[in-house]
């Protein structure tokens, strides 16, 4: 942006307006038409469904809106059932070939995670303001295809040259490999999802607006690291009270002392870890959420006009998961649309917008372009590269 509105400093609230009751009619109905029409609405729902979610969604007095139509979503979808079902066929009568169509699959994975990026930001508006995506394509094929298979290549090298110099790779070199390999593949995760989050969003405009964000790598590996002690952690307690209360169980029984209650409790122990790994992966996934998204909004920012702020917080976060699956069990998936309510609402409440710029600039911009350059074509595949940045 070149030229800009200078306005009084303000911060103001995401709001989600939207209800359970609500958008439970709408959710019925979706559910009812698609299997009547044995899933051919199902495009048309998930239409329905995200302009409820966007329409719903405020910030400064204005809703978003989504431009898709159902038209759009089910042409992708059927091109999609077809390549699959061409796939299952050759893959089950020429397996040679299928491999063949696995890797032409693979290759194509970055041109399909590019396309739904450019999608998804052309079908949302904000006060009449499309979005826009124009990263280049050759920097997922980096990310996706080359940086991952770095360790692996160069662990190659290292056991090349060892085996050439030696004629054998040693025990040492082997128990050395071993450990970094596992550490190399675990880093790249990390690394390649904070690159992503930084190509997506350092390439998405509002109008002639730019988003700029500071991503930083390191945070994302302090996540996982965290992640991956607590795992660490769990695990620890688990081996200790099932190697105890098995060790016990055996020892009882052995001398003959052993009763029901006795013979139980590895049984117990193991429906003990169960629920530890249950609790865990619930809040793995709420830390990771928390801390990844707070991170991007709160050095997301649009030129200088507007920066974004995130306070989602873990304990909140694993606690709804963890009550919405209980509801959606109990209730038989009937909890589903109250719980999509309560989720974009606590996201919503969870996030702000400090304005220092007046954001109706974009919209008379955005007039004059739109009225010179006209409409550009949507992408036709449905297919989704959300990276889990959501309000």
């Amino acid at each position: 942006m070149s030229e800009s509105i200078a306005t009084q400093s303000a911060t103001r609230p995401f709001e989600f307006k939207g209800a359970g009751g609500e958008f439970f009619k709408i959710w019925i109905v979706n559910v009812l038409l698609s299997v009547i029409t044995l899933g051919i609405y199902s495009a048309w729902a998930k239409v329905r469904t995200n302009r409820y979610f966007y329409g719903n969604t405020f910030f400064d007095g204005s809703s978003f809106e989504y431009h898709a139509t159902g038209w759009q979503i089910f042409k992708g979808r059927i091109i999609a059932a077809i390549a699959f079902a061409i796939y299952i066929i050759i893959n089950q009568f020429f397996p040679f070939v299928g491999i063949g169509l696995t890797l032409i699959l693979v290759l194509a994975s970055p041109w399909i995670i590019w396309s739904s990026y450019r999608f998804h930001a052309r079908m949302a508006s904000y006060r009449q303001v499309r979005f826009s995506f124009d990263g280049g394509l050759g920097t997922v094929y980096k990310y996706i295809l080359l940086l991952p298979f770095l360790p692996a290549v160069a662990l190659g090298l290292i056991i090349g040259v060892a085996w050439l110099i030696n004629g054998t790779v040693g025990g040492m070199v082997a128990m050395f490999l071993g450990p970094v390999a596992i550490i190399s593949i675990y880093a790249m995760g990390p690394y390649i999802q904070a690159l992503m989050y930084r190509y997506h969003i350092n390439n998405l405009h509002y109008g002639q607006g730019n988003f700029s964000a500071n991503i930083r790598i390191g945070v994302f590996f302090k996540t996982y690291l965290v992640i991956l002690g607590v795992f660490l952690l769990f695990a620890a307690i688990f081996g200790a009270i099932g190697f105890a209360s098995g060790l016990g169980a055996l020892f009882s029984l052995q001398n003959g002392s052993g009763s029901g209650l006795d013979s139980n409790l590895f049984n117990i122990a193991f429906l003990g870890g169960y629920l530890l790994v249950f609790a865990f992966s619930f809040w793995a996934r709420s830390y990771m959420e928390a801390r990844i998204n707070n991170h991007v909004f709160n050095e997301l920012k649009l030129d200088n006009a507007l920066n974004l702020h995130s306070n989602l917080k873990v304990k909140s976060l694993f606690w709804i998961h963890l009550t919405n699956l209980f509801l959606v069990i109990f209730t038989i998936g009937l909890a589903i649309p109250f719980i999509k309510v309560r989720l974009a609402k606590y996201r919503a409440n969870s996030t702000s917008g400090t304005l220092t710029q007046d954001l109706e600039h974009y919209v008379s911009l955005q007039q004059q372009k739109q009225s010179a350059l006209g409409e550009e074509l949507g992408g036709t595949f449905d297919i989704q590269g959300d990276l889990g940045l959501s309000l």
